[in-house]
């Protein structure tokens, strides 16, 4: 069962009112436009992921596909000119972890190296099998904080020259030929996992946007 972080933390802080409008910039499981929804306010909600957004409609709720840079764009094409609060709520769902089939877990080997928030740009698997060298390296390093993350990054563009990476299990070989094994893998793939979805998703780049549009 889906629970909402910091649900009640962030109605209080939104102030609700009846029959004021709100953005929930991140949709998600849709608990907090539901609770906006519950207190009186009205809610454009948005998400990147497809499969969140046919979920809220079947819920009725008001759920646009697109990305929450464009936060500004789709409020004016649904005639929002102001609004009187907006959420957002960073990071992944247990649902889309555990059954988007995208490859954001590192516990199925088999599913695809996609880690695409939406259906646009190119998957982490086709980043791994062409970014530069110093930039692969750098963004490994900067957002898994990861202490074999040069030697994993390295390992990256050595194993790509023999085989393009293509699913989750090609990523987490290379982890496992440079973390030695008394060492607790699970924590390193998880580091590494987020820095690769960071880099395919330009996350800090599209926050930074987004919360400039808010």
């Amino acid at each position: 069962m889906h629970t909402t972080v910091f649900l009640q933390e962030s109605i209080q802080a939104l102030n609700i009112s009846p029959g004021k409008t709100y953005i929930d910039a991140t949709y998600g499981e849709g608990g907090h436009t539901q609770a906006i929804i519950d207190n009186g306010g009205t809610v454009l909600a948005i998400d990147a992921d497809k499969n969140q957004v046919a979920k809220g409609l079947e819920r009725n709720h008001k759920v646009i596909q697109g990305l929450f840079k464009d936060i500004v764009a789709i409020a004016h094409e649904h005639n929002l000119e102001s609004v009187d609060g907006i959420l957002f709520d960073f990071g992944l769902s247990m649902e889309q972890l555990s059954k988007s089939g995208k490859g954001f877990s590192y516990k199925n080997n088999q599913e695809p190296l996609d880690m695409r928030l939406g259906e646009e740009g190119e998957t982490a698997a086709e980043l791994l099998n062409v970014l530069q060298g110093e930039e692969l390296i750098s963004g490994i390093m900067k957002y898994s904080e990861e202490k074999y993350s040069i030697d994993i990054a390295k390992r990256i563009l050595g194993h790509r020259r023999k085989k393009p990476f293509a699913t989750v299990g090609d990523l987490k070989r290379v982890i496992d030929q440079i973390v030695p094994e008394e060492e607790p893998r699970h924590k390193v793939y998880a580091r590494i996992f987020q820095a690769v979805r960071i880099i395919t998703n330009s996350e800090l780049e599209q926050i930074q946007q987004a919360l400039d549009g808010a």
